[in-house]
């Protein structure tokens, strides 16, 4: 049996399996960053990285069931938000922690979906988080103070 580069080592990173050091793969987001980004900042931000990788590797029924599952949930959250808010005002100050939750659960559901769309064989590696992380941070302090 042939031994591998070390640059064509493939990582074993729990949720992001088929993750190489691979310079040659295609560059995509991982799993860990989307459901982070899902967590702390909202489905919204880690549903766009999922469905940029879905358009990356041609997979474009990934894309549209990623984009629908985001925008519905995104819209479910908001239902449930504003009713904690009109029905339960002393939650109110901890409507956070309830985001945070809904967020959570939505991040799992993007994680069920890159399970289920994404090729199981894919070797990539991972797209750099600088931009994302910014992008994110960036929007969600912007509309921490127009709110």
């Amino acid at each position: 049996m042939p031994k591998k580069n070390d640059s064509e080592k493939v990582v074993d990173k729990g949720w992001d399996k088929g993750l190489t050091e691979d310079v040659n793969a295609i560059e995509l987001y991982t799993n860990t960053l989307i459901w982070m980004l899902s967590v702390i900042f909202g489905v919204f931000f880690g549903g766009v990285l999922q469905v940029l990788n879905f358009i990356k590797i041609k997979n474009i029924k990934g894309a549209v069931i990623t984009t629908f599952y985001s925008i519905i949930y995104i819209g479910i959250q908001l239902i449930i938000i504003n009713y904690i808010r009109n029905n339960y005002p002393e939650m109110s100050q901890n409507i956070f922690y309830v985001n945070f939750i809904l967020s959570g659960i939505g991040a799992t559901g993007l994680f069920f979906i890159r399970q289920q769309m994404f090729p199981n064989d894919l070797q990539y590696r991972a797209k750099s988080s600088i931009v994302p992380l910014i992008a994110s941070l960036g929007i969600s302090i912007a509309l921490f103070y127009l709110s």
